[in-house]
């Protein structure tokens, strides 16, 4: 009965120290953990020197995370409605562009439960396509630069976003600003995240993916290297004996042929047990097609493949 009672009694303590002190405060992972993001669409209507227009306008909501967190996404999703109506406001003399249809869009997620990613954008016949872009680090409650999920070591992000817009590595003046990825979105702003890689808002082609398979993990510089040596080489359908040097670390792989030095991003497994080579190289033309290693989690490279 001692027992029983003694039980209790501290069973009695703990509520009541509980309800002195309050719920438990939730730590920035967990803050990150539980948040989930939603979107509404409003009718605005907008008084406009050529009427009342009306446009359909959808935003992003955050649910869950901190009262600061959420507060940042609502404050930040205002800029669509001040958009709007400043555009319409400036559009006073062409009547006919402004009564006509216009529709936003939003579109994002939170990657990995941590890091906020969203766009907006607008546009119609009044005017282009107009686009923000938020990135935000739930855990920290501050914005995520590009660079935490990308590296651009030899140019290699660069030749990917340049792949995706459908561009060429020409040297001339429009092939240089239609593959810089700082040009073409707007020094690097304009960009989303999600599980099937980097979205970028890429100036001349439009909305452009790169997947994480084509992308070099920025912590690359923390993992060990891994040196190949004498590593066989395909040429014209024959394989040659050569003094070829392959160098993985992280996802970067690095080979050192002839002279020149190839860089490329390793990609997931093939069929068989072999793991090839996903390739990009800025200024090399196609000369380096691959590299096959000795089974898909093996760092060590049996031979590459190289146009003739």
């Amino acid at each position: 009965m001692r027992a029983q009672k003694l039980v209790r009694l501290v069973a009695a303590a703990l509520l009541a120290a509980a309800l002195v002190l309050g719920p438990v405060a939730t730590s920035p992972a967990e803050a990150a953990a539980k948040a989930k993001l939603t979107f509404t669409t409003e009718k605005v209507t907008f008084k406009t020197a050529c009427g009342k227009v009306s446009v359909k306008l959808k935003t992003p909501v955050l649910k869950g995370s901190t009262k600061a967190n959420r507060t940042r996404v609502a404050e930040w999703a205002k800029w669509l409605r001040k958009d709007v109506k400043k555009v319409l406001a400036s559009n006073r003399h062409h009547c006919d562009g402004i009564t006509s249809s216009a529709g936003s869009s939003a579109q994002g997620s939170i990657y990995k439960g941590r890091y906020l990613s969203v766009r907006m954008s607008w546009g119609g016949n009044i005017d282009e396509t107009r686009a923000k872009f938020l990135n935000l680090d739930l855990k920290t409650g501050k914005k995520v630069p590009l660079s935490r999920f990308v590296s651009n070591k030899a140019g290699l992000f660069e030749r990917a976003v340049c792949d995706a817009a459908g561009g060429d590595t020409g040297d001339s003046i429009e092939s240089y600003t239609w593959c810089s990825w700082k040009s073409s979105t707007t020094s690097g702003s304009w960009w989303m995240v999600s599980s099937k890689g980097v979205r970028l808002q890429h100036v001349y082609a439009g909305e452009v993916l790169i997947p994480w398979k084509h992308i070099v993990k920025p912590d690359y510089k923390k993992q060990k290297k891994h040196v190949t040596k004498n590593v066989p080489m395909w040429w014209d359908g024959e394989l040659r004996a050569s003094k070829t040097k392959v160098t993985v670390q992280g996802n970067l792989v690095t080979v050192a042929a002839g002279g020149v030095t190839y860089h490329g991003v390793r990609g997931k497994a093939e069929t068989g047990k072999y793991a090839w080579l996903e390739v990009f190289a800025p200024g090399q033309g196609d000369n380096l097609r691959g590299v096959r290693f000795a089974s898909a989690k093996s760092n060590k490279a049996i031979e590459y493949v190289q146009a003739s």
